[in-house]
């Protein structure tokens, strides 16, 4: 962090004194400004990358509801006999597969929240507020939000808890940008919201996502197989038991995926699911958490430098020259996340997102 404070006040110097002593008389004095303005670009952009990559922290919460049909227009529901013994194994399966993929990427558990009858809209509401305002012991938010769910959802994404009681993805979002988001007037440093979906139709989510422009919020959800999509459809008998979807289907091999399998490996390619993921317009500008200014003074114990790297910081920060210069690379980034999104995105912490 101090190199990078450093090499952008070196470039701006470069640049500002180059430009008053320009001889055009003389071929090499532009050749010696063009070589070195090269380098400070290239350790300007290194030095980006490694601050960039530090490694962030993140928190999560899961809600795991029940699959049973809800049906608003009936109070009682008729289950089958083996229902409650399937919804257990499935939670339970879950659960399993959630907390050990928050031990291997150090995610702070807020819990998993999972009840036979389902859970009410109150208490779901409140673990979400007190997601989104967990804070550090020195007051700081986290890096990431992660905010799970599996279960039933309505025709608009909403997700469906007990008593049918439902939460709408404008509310959750809401939530997000009065919390931590680009409502919130006393947020000291950004935040992103990753939701994780593991439900039957999780398009409203995706195209709210997408025309998100000024928070940082990312969904990970999954979609069947445009073919098997067209057996279903037409009552095809060849369609077996194995390819239709269930919530609680994706999220074992999401997990799986993530910390067994390598990237370059790809999905798995016998498996009707298929991951997808839609991103806000500026998720590409997020950085994760920066080192603490006792953390950086660290760095400049030697009494020779800590006037220069003083003045550098000092003037760096004033002129504000690091989101400056990263301004062509932000713009490049947006676009080419909106134009051409990876198949493989790398969220900062260990784990991916993917789509296929």
């Amino acid at each position: 962090m101090v190199g990078q404070q450093i090499v952008s006040c070196a470039l701006l110097s470069t640049v500002v004194f180059g430009g008053l002593a320009w001889r055009r008389e003389n071929a090499t004095y532009p050749a010696i400004v063009l070589f070195i303005l090269g380098l400070e670009c290239l350790s300007f952009g290194r030095h980006r990358e490694l601050a960039v990559k530090l490694g962030g922290t993140c928190t999560a919460y899961a809600i795991i509801a029940p699959t049973t049909v809800a049906n608003p227009k009936s109070i009682v529901t008729l289950l089958p006999v083996d229902s409650i013994k399937k919804q257990n194994d499935r939670a339970t399966s879950l659960i399993s597969s959630l907390h050990r993929f928050f031990a291997i990427y150090l995610v702070e558990s807020l819990g998993c929240e999972y009840s036979t009858s389902g859970t009410g809209v109150g208490a779901v509401d409140d673990k979400i507020r007190n997601l989104f305002s967990k804070r550090h012991n020195n007051d700081s938010s986290y890096d990431t939000y992660m905010l799970y769910y599996s279960g039933l959802t309505l025709a608009d994404g909403s997700l469906v808890l007990a008593g049918n009681g439902t939460i709408s993805p404008e509310q959750i979002i809401r939530t997000w940008q009065e919390t931590c988001g680009s409502l919130c007037r006393d947020l000291s440093s950004p935040s992103r919201l990753l939701l994780v979906l593991d439900v039957a139709d999780a398009g409203p989510w995706l195209r709210m996502v997408s025309n998100l422009r000024c928070d940082y919020v990312a969904v990970q959800a999954c979609r069947l197989d445009g073919d098997v999509i067209k057996k279903l459809d037409s009552g095809d008998p060849e369609v077996g038991i194995e390819q239709k979807f269930e919530p609680g289907d994706f999220t074992p091999m999401w997990c799986h995926w993530n910390t067994s399998c390598s990237s370059s490996e790809g999905w798995y390619g016998e498996s009707p699911l298929r991951p997808v993921y839609a991103v806000s317009r500026r998720w590409t500008d997020f950085a994760l958490r920066s080192p603490y200014n006792n953390v950086k003074d660290d760095f400049s114990h030697a009494w020779i430098c800590r006037p220069c790297l003083a003045a550098s910081t000092s003037c760096s920060r004033k002129l504000n020259l690091v989101r400056l210069l990263g301004a062509p690379g932000r713009r490049y980034r947006r676009l080419k996340m909106r134009w051409f999104p990876p198949g493989v995105l790398d969220t900062g912490h260990g784990f991916k997102l993917v789509r296929m």
